[in-house]
């Protein structure tokens, strides 16, 4: 098993999610403007413009040269050597980005808003559902199947037309979440769910009963 070496510095105490395209080459963001790559040596920050810095909260990128970064009150995109601030009028923190494309973008803010990106413009799909604050995730196979999960009521699917509200059994919030499958999606928070979309059934879930901390991610 390979080491992963660490930074001596306190903003590995802080940081989110983690982006990986190969072993080699891993992203990861934080509180207070932190960046970091791994180059599967060594950890080192990428050094963003003052004007550009906030608490990020989520990553999402198809390489090194298409990386999109969102927190409080900012959604950033790199080519691999220059940052670009994405002007937007989300109104609360990005939890969480995913996409099929840099023109075909589904983000999260930490009040379930869920917003689309085409590359220009952008679309509101849904800005009043109660999530949970600074948690959630949003996740898919495709931009006519896609899950969103943080409300400790109900788990969000995009057929492509339609956003559709399922039950969440779980009543608990859920930070973040795995689609393994068009059908099957997992996801966690200080409980565990498996679910299957069913075509003619709806979505069926099945919780695991464990004793957890919070959990924020899932892969």
């Amino acid at each position: 098993m390979k080491t992963l070496a660490r930074m001596q510095t306190s903003i590995l105490d802080d940081l989110h999610p983690v982006l990986g395209t190969f072993s080699t080459d891993v992203f990861a963001v934080g509180k207070n403007g932190s960046i970091l790559h791994y180059s599967g040596t060594n950890w080192t920050q990428i050094s963003v413009p003052i004007s550009h810095q906030a608490d990020f909260y989520a990553i999402w990128g198809t390489s090194p040269s298409n990386i999109y970064v969102g927190g409080d009150g900012k959604l950033l995109h790199y080519n691999g050597s220059t940052w670009e601030e994405i002007t937007n009028s989300i109104p609360h923190a990005i939890v969480s980005i995913w996409g099929t494309s840099p023109n075909n973008l589904y983000i999260l803010d930490s009040n379930g808003g869920i917003y689309g990106y085409d590359g220009s413009s952008w679309t509101v799909y849904n800005d009043t559902t109660s999530f949970s604050n600074y948690g959630g995730g949003i996740k898919g196979t495709s931009s006519a199947n896609i899950f969103a999960v943080g409300s400790q009521k109900e788990i969000y699917h995009f057929n492509g037309s339609i956003w559709e509200a399922y039950p969440n059994p779980s009543f608990s919030w859920l930070k973040a979440l795995w689609v393994a499958s068009p059908n099957d999606v997992y996801a966690v928070g200080y409980k565990v769910l498996s679910c299957t979309l069913m075509e003619q059934a709806g979505m069926r879930c099945q919780l695991f009963t464990l004793h957890l901390t919070q959990m924020r991610t899932v892969l």
